[in-house]
């Protein structure tokens, strides 16, 4: 068994493409998987499957959503490995930038460059971003809801599916991970 993360796009927002978690738990145990476990309420869950495909699992739970919600949703999932290595590149860390300024951004795939290339003509001296791989890493010093490097703008620019979490939130999955 190896132990992964889904991060799901996009639902509990606003009263919005509403999943409790409990019933995710439930949707999960329906696909196989193993040591389920939630974070918060916006659709974060770690899990251990037989499967070694992230990408795999990503879409056999996006189809599984689909079946049993009506609705579809972007699923990211990342082994432990991978959020080891977001966690450990992050650059802002390791330039001393106030952890609580910090988002990840994940990505469904590796953008092309010229996508990545217009991404960061938006950035500022105040306020940027840094793309390695799958992995979007913001700085928001005046938070994220006054960053015009949203996660829809993101998507757009980059033409790619993705979801944001703060940096609390991939640290305390990757602790998570690390349980199991």
């Amino acid at each position: 068994m190896q132990t992964f993360v889904s991060i799901l796009r996009g639902i509990n927002v606003g009263g919005h493409r509403k999943i409790l978690m409990a019933d995710l738990r439930m949707l999960y145990q329906e696909l196989g998987f193993d040591s389920i476990r939630t974070y918060i309420q916006s659709g974060n869950l770690v899990f251990q499957s037989e499967c070694l495909n992230a990408a795999e699992l990503g879409v056999q739970i996006e189809h599984k959503i689909v079946d049993k919600y009506g609705f579809s949703v972007s699923v990211f999932v990342r082994t432990y490995d991978e959020m080891q290595q977001i966690v450990s590149q992050n650059p802002y860390v390791h330039a001393g930038i106030e952890e609580d300024k910090l988002f990840v951004v994940f990505l469904e795939k590796k953008p092309n460059q010229d996508k990545i290339d217009q991404l960061l003509k938006f950035q500022n001296p105040l306020e940027g971003c840094i793309v390695i791989a799958q992995t979007v890493y913001l700085h928001c010093p005046f938070g994220y809801g006054k960053t015009k490097l949203s996660n829809q703008f993101i998507e757009n620019k980059l033409q790619v599916a993705a979801s944001t979490r703060n940096w609390k939130t991939v640290n305390s999955l990757l602790g998570m991970m690390s349980l199991n």
